[in-house]
């Protein structure tokens, strides 16, 4: 039995160098049209949240990017293989369409969440500031105001654009409504915890623990579910608005850009209710993923005007099951991508990016299912 362990131990081990050198030797052998200035726009996920890459300074066990490339992240690969020699990062930690928007057009009517948002970057790229010994004296609409003109100059100038933006629109909206529904019962000092927390960066997941915490004090955890759920799909109406308002601006600032834009995963698939549980009661999001990855894909009006990218096989970190008193433990970080998901990001968007030669799309699919066979041979030969 140790042997066989031993054995698989070792395939999966040989299964990740393939896997590195699958993406390496693909990236260099593909052919991929060149792009000079390159922009990205979105959330944690592009910002390159959770890799130990990540090179901004700790903010309370909290590794947040304020614009930096970080080296392992899909945007860093990508800039990369594309011979970008001019990249912006423009997407920020928690944030949604409606601050994407607020970016690049000034007229738009935000939310009063946005302004808790943008509030709490501000300090902290004035805290970043500090810790880099920079002197120069940045108030918090002085911080908000130059990301708006570095957004709006870089989206107009950019060659290549990709918009990976949405989860937290939908997330964000449903625990607002969730506060609002449990503070008409209980002024409970956990529920008020619970509403810092979604004031602030990488607490969304455990402030939503604690509202339910606070609603099974009460008794009223099924009315809570039920309200989280209309929530989900409220916030997911409020992102069809924003998303084509955002496509159609950028499109507006700079009609000759390449836009992709990438999909949305379940990080939370692989989740059971305890340790010995068979069910994975994750993977019941699946569908809800899928509703808006076909919006994205699809019908969205502007769907024909961008590339779409699916990356719902995107590898995130290991949950443990959700009773196991361990969930809460870097509740944020497990959402995000690993180095291998970001790895497969930036091939899936390689492969929908046209060629050098004109032609619509990348030869990496083929290459990537010669890499796949290689490593299930590989791994039948080990096990044996």
């Amino acid at each position: 039995m140790k042997k066989s362990f031993t054995r698989i131990v070792s395939a999966g081990l040989v299964i990740v160098m393939l896997m590195s050198a699958m993406c390496i030797s693909a990236f260099a052998a593909t052919n991929v049209r060149q792009y000079k200035n390159y922009a990205v726009i979105g959330d944690s996920i592009p910002s390159g949240y959770g890799l130990e890459t990540s090179n901004a300074p700790d903010y309370k066990n909290l590794k947040v990017s304020h614009g930096q490339l970080v080296t392992g992240s899909y945007p860093y690969i990508l800039a990369k293989a594309v011979g970008a020699t001019n990249v912006s990062v423009l997407s920020r930690c928690g944030f949604r369409t409606v601050e994407a928007l607020r970016m690049l057009d000034k007229t738009y009517k935000y939310d009063s969440a946005s302004n808790s948002m943008l509030s709490t970057y501000s300090q902290m790229y004035i805290n970043d500031c500090k810790y880099k010994n920079d002197t120069t004296k940045v108030s918090a609409s002085d911080s908000v105001t130059k990301l708006q003109q570095q957004t709006y100059s870089a989206v107009k100038n950019a060659d290549l654009i990709t918009v990976n933006i949405g989860s937290n629109d939908i997330m964000t909206y449903a625990l607002n409504q969730v506060s609002q529904f449990l503070i008409k019962y209980t002024s409970d000092p956990l529920l008020k915890l619970a509403q810092t927390q979604l004031k602030s960066f990488g607490t969304m997941g455990t402030a939503l623990l604690n509202m339910m915490t606070v609603a099974e004090k009460l008794n009223k955890t099924t009315q809570t579910l039920n309200v989280l759920s209309a929530g989900l799909l409220k916030g997911y109406a409020s992102f069809k608005v924003n998303f084509p308002l955002l496509i159609s601006k950028i499109e507006q600032i700079n009609p000759n850009a390449e836009i992709v834009v990438v999909g949305m995963y379940n990080p939370f698939r692989d989740v059971k209710l305890t340790d010995y549980s068979l069910t994975k009661i994750g993977a019941l999001l699946d569908n809800a993923v899928q509703m808006l990855n076909t919006y994205l894909s699809s019908t969205c009006i502007y769907a024909p005007t961008y590339d779409y990218v699916d990356v719902m096989d995107t590898q995130a970190y290991t949950f443990p099951s959700l009773l196991s008193g361990e969930f809460k433990s870097n509740f944020i970080r497990y959402v995000h991508p690993t180095d291998v998901g970001h790895m497969y990001i930036a091939s899936q968007i390689l492969t929908a990016l046209p060629t050098a030669d004109g032609s619509t799309s990348c030869p990496l699919a083929q290459y990537n299912q010669n890499v796949t066979t290689s490593i299930a041979s590989v791994f039948k030969t080990l096990i044996k």
